[in-house]
């Protein structure tokens, strides 16, 4: 299966907006701009574990580091809380992660 980042990042924006659910209008905007900015990053991870770069236990190791990353740019905006924010990164990475192991072909 070919891995699309467009999609993918699509799939994350969704996932954030479930977890954050009644605070999704005040924060999209920014939750968008995170993504976008962060794109190209999370589409040369996802290639490098895709191709065999890396191992799964990098690329574990690696989307952790990305997850807090996007935790703390979430922990900017005033009106999420760090249970808000955790969930919100969460959210995406599962998303970023299961697009990388379908396209990869492992089992969810």
């Amino acid at each position: 299966m070919k891995f699309d980042i467009k999609e993918t990042v699509t799939g994350m924006l969704a996932a954030v907006k479930g977890s954050v659910k009644n605070d999704w209008k005040e924060v999209k905007e920014t939750t968008t701009r995170f993504l976008e900015m962060n794109k190209n990053r999370y589409a040369k991870l996802a290639e490098y574990r895709i191709t065999g770069k890396i191992d799964q236990e990098n690329f574990e190791s690696r989307l952790k580091d990305e997850k807090l990353m996007l935790e703390a740019e979430f922990n900017t905006l005033a009106i999420i809380s760090k249970v808000m924010a955790q969930n919100a990164a969460n959210a995406a990475f599962g998303i970023l992660e299961k697009a990388v192991k379908t396209a990869i072909g492992i089992g969810i």
